[in-house]
Parts: C-alpha cells; sequence; structure tokens
C-alpha cells in the first residue's frame, strides 16, 4: 500500500517534468522550422500541455477505468480555469487583455460551457458519445485555422544544435509521458480498492494536479515575459481539447460511467469557474489580483466539498 502510494506521487511528479520537456523541445523544433505563432500558439502548446490528460486517459481506458479519466478531465480543466487563472491573476496583479482578444477567448469559454451539459446528461459515455466529442473537436479545429486565432508564441529561430536538443527533449519528454500516466492510473487503482476512493474523486484531484502542472508552469513562464494572451489563450485551449478530443478518445476506448453525485459537483464548480472567469474578463479587458483570489478561493471551496462528499461515500 505504501509502495503504491509512492509510486503514485513519484509518477505525477516524472509526469509533469517530462511534459515540461516536451514543451520545450516542441517549441524549439518548432521555431527552427519557422512554423507561424498558430501553430505554435494553439496546435503546439495547448495539445503538448494536454499530454498527460491525453495519456492518462488511453491508460485509464485500457485498464477499463474511465471514470478516472473523466474525473482527470473536468478537474484539469477547474484546476486551469480557476486556480492557474487565479494564479495568473495574483501575481501578474493586472493583466491586460486586448479587447478584440478578449471576443476570441470568450467564444473559446462559451463552447467549454456548452460542452459540460452533454456530459451530464448522458448515463455513460461510449463509443457513439465520444465520436461526437471527437468531431466537435475537429470544427473547433477548423474554425480557428479559418479565424486565425494565434496565441502569440515569440522567439529568436534557435540554432541547428539547439534543434537537434529540443528533439531529443521531446522525444524523451513524449516517452516519460506515456510510461509515467500508466503508472499513475496502475497505482491510482490499487490506492482506490484499498481506501474505497471513487475513480472520479482521484482524477478530478490527485492526478487532475498532477496532469496540470505543464499548463501552470507554461502559463506562469508566459506571465514573466508579458505574454498575457499565450497564457490565458493557453489554458482555455487546453481546456476545450480536453473536454473534446481527449474525452473522446477515452470515450471510444472504453465506456466512462457517469458516477453522481461527484460527476455533478465537479461539472457545477467547473461551470462556475468559466462564468466567473467570463464575468471578470468582459468587465473591463483585464484580470486583477482581487479577481485572482476570487478565482482561487472557488477552487478551494470546490476541493472542500469533494472532500465533504468522498467522506460521507466512504461513511
Amino acid at each position: 500500500m505504501i509502495f503504491s502510494i509512492l509510486a503514485f506521487v513519484i509518477s505525477i511528479l516524472i509526469l509533469a517534468k517530462a511534459s515540461d520537456w516536451t514543451i520545450t523541445g516542441a517549441i524549439s523544433i518548432a521555431r527552427y522550422l519557422k512554423l507561424s505563432d498558430l501553430v505554435i500558439g494553439f496546435f503546439l502548446i495547448s495539445f503538448a500541455t494536454s499530454l498527460p490528460e491525453l495519456s492518462v486517459a488511453i491508460s485509464s481506458g485500457l485498464s477499463h477505468a474511465g471514470g478516472i479519466s473523466l474525473g482527470n478531465i473536468l478537474g484539469s480543466n477547474i484546476v486551469n480555469i480557476a486556480l492557474t487563472a487565479g494564479v495568473m491573476g495574483i501575481l501578474g496583479k493586472t493583466i491586460f487583455i486586448k479587447k478584440e482578444d478578449i471576443k476570441k477567448l470568450n467564444k473559446m469559454i462559451l463552447i467549454s460551457i456548452i460542452i459540460i451539459p452533454f456530459i451530464l446528461l448522458s448515463p455513460q459515455l461510449g463509443v457513439l458519445e465520444g465520436i461526437i466529442l471527437i468531431l466537435l473537436f475537429l470544427i473547433f479545429l477548423m474554425y480557428t485555422i479559418k479565424n486565425e486565432i494565434s496565441l502569440e508564441y515569440e522567439g529568436k529561430r534557435p540554432t541547428r544544435k539547439q534543434a537537434i536538443t529540443g528533439l531529443s527533449y521531446f522525444l524523451i519528454g513524449i516517452s516519460l509521458v506515456i510510461f509515467s500516466s500508466s503508472y499513475a492510473v496502475e497505482n491510482g487503482i490499487h490506492i482506490i480498492v484499498n481506501f474505497g476512493i471513487t475513480q472520479s474523486f482521484l482524477g478530478a484531484t490527485l492526478i487532475a494536479i498532477g496532469t496540470t502542472l505543464p499548463e501552470l508552469m507554461v502559463s506562469v513562464k508566459a506571465l514573466q515575459k508579458k505574454h498575457f494572451n499565450l497564457a490565458l489563450g493557453n489554458i482555455l485551449g487546453s481546456c476545450i481539447i480536453n473536454l473534446t478530443l481527449i474525452l473522446g478518445i477515452g470515450a471510444v476506448l472504453a465506456p466512462i460511467i457517469i458516477e453522481q453525485p461527484i460527476i455533478f459537483i465537479i461539472s457545477f464548480f467547473l461551470m462556475v469557474s468559466i462564468i466567473t472567469l467570463h464575468h471578470f474578463l468582459r468587465t473591463d479587458n483585464r484580470l486583477k489580483r482581487n479577481e485572482g483570489i476570487v478565482l482561487v478561493m472557488v477552487y478551494i471551496v470546490y476541493l472542500l466539498t469533494l472532500f465533504a462528499i468522498q467522506t460521507h461515500i466512504l461513511l
């Protein structure tokens, strides 16, 4: 039992570090090949930071533990919207966003809000629901390309040696992401069996925080470099990828049972987080420090609520 907990924690730490290597390597390669900001922004950064959730979804599906994947995806989105955006607001004091970029970010928020009821109204997510979610992702992808939504990641072109180093980081990172996520799910299931914790609770808390570390690190780095749009775009882009492509793949691999009331509570707080962030952004095109504190408080209340429900289930 102690070994399972220790292995689980180590797996999450490796997963976070490997994801960071993957992102660093991917950006270096993209810049060397002179790919556009659009590719580096949404297609590369958001997708790369969602790799842990994708790996967990695949591992959970193959292990017939779809509840972990669903809890992880919804929980990761709450970490992104409430905790990561909240921390950004606190560290950045006041984050200004261009009015035209607010409109683009709000469209991402709207898509996220529409998908959540679809999940809640289904007793389980199977192959059909998975295909629908994947199609939604492809529609959003085409919309992104058509409207040229750029997340503005700027930087100098690396040397050939740096690009080769980046490729090494990317390949090693990808391999470790797949390995560590599989190990995290395996040991997570052992913890569930011993403590009676529901799959959704584990996925929405411990695994969600671990797999969202890449988004947090990338967003903080972007914030330090004054790339506010990249930071928020990465967060919202990752959320959409999680709710469509990654959840869809997980559902296609194995049916995902909607565990109530855990999933309902997680979805409720996700909606609250999204609507709160939307309100803050559209009010005066900025995210203030006190608003960042509010978002972090939403996340703390969410954790306390989940803990109370899980304790009630165990009793």
